[in-house]
Parts: C-alpha cells; sequence; structure tokens
C-alpha cells in the first residue's frame, strides 16, 4: 500500500463580485486530502469559470490523475489560456 497522499476535487458555487459589473454565479474549486479520519481541506481556487461543465471536464480529470494540490493554480490558468 502506497503512503502517498490521496486527494479529491470538487466544485463550489459563489457570488462573484467584479467591480464595474453586477454580481454573478462562478463555480470554484476545491482540494481535500482524503484521510481515514475523513476529508482535510487543503486549498480553493475560487471564480475559476461561470460553465459548471467546464469544472466538472477539470476536477474529473484532477481526481483520475491524483493531481498534487500544489499544481492546481498552474493547471487551471493553463486550461483557462487555450
Amino acid at each position: 500500500m502506497s503512503d502517498a497522499p490521496r486527494w479529491s476535487y470538487s466544485v463550489f458555487s459563489e457570488t462573484a463580485v467584479c467591480e464595474g459589473f453586477k454580481p454573478y454565479l462562478s463555480y470554484g474549486i476545491k482540494a481535500d486530502r482524503l484521510l481515514p479520519s475523513g476529508p482535510e481541506f487543503v486549498c480553493a481556487v475560487h471564480d475559476v469559470s461561470p460553465d459548471l461543465a467546464f469544472l466538472h471536464f477539470l476536477i474529473n480529470r484532477f481526481n483520475a490523475l491524483q493531481l498534487d494540490p500544489c499544481q492546481l493554480t498552474e493547471v487551471i490558468t493553463d486550461f483557462l489560456s487555450f
């Protein structure tokens, strides 16, 4: 059995506010470390996209590949740049 941490990514919704614009519904990504005692919050990236399907696309890959949370912001930025 591996001692490597296990990660779980999920989507959360929030009302985002940008100066000069109306508030809007946006989605972010949260990373948890899976421990025997239950999930432990690690980090979150807010206001990634208003496109829920896109966020589910990302978290499905992050969970399957067990992306390390230290890479989360960079990987999201890379996906958004295409």
